[in-house]
């Protein structure tokens, strides 16, 4: 069985300050591989990035609606207790979809 650690440069670093006897443990420390994404996994993870985004915005644009239906007050808790995301992604698009949804009326 093979394992892998992901490890920071600092910690890579802090690694290869212990004493470590020869032999392959050695070399593996003092010549670590880096391990780059493929092209495929890049894409497929900006994909997913652009869905989970559109999904989020999409919530929320749902949740402002239903809030000016309501006449009731538009703040990002109320966005976020609305649409069910957290506080902190009701936050990150609630000035850009007020300001959109503010100059469509």
């Amino acid at each position: 069985m093979i394992y892998r650690l992901d490890l920071t440069i600092d910690e890579l670093k802090q690694l290869q300050k212990l004493p470590i006897k020869e032999g392959t443990l050695k070399d593996k420390v003092f010549n670590p591989k880096l391990i780059q994404p493929s092209k495929n996994k890049i894409k497929a993870i900006q994909t997913a990035t652009a869905k989970r985004t559109a999904h989020a915005k999409a919530k929320i644009q749902n949740a402002i609606n239903t809030l000016k239906l309501y006449n009731k007050r538009i703040t990002v808790y109320q966005i976020a207790k609305e649409s069910g995301c957290s506080y902190n992604t009701a936050k990150k698009y609630y000035k850009g979809l007020v300001d959109a949804t503010n100059s469509q009326t």
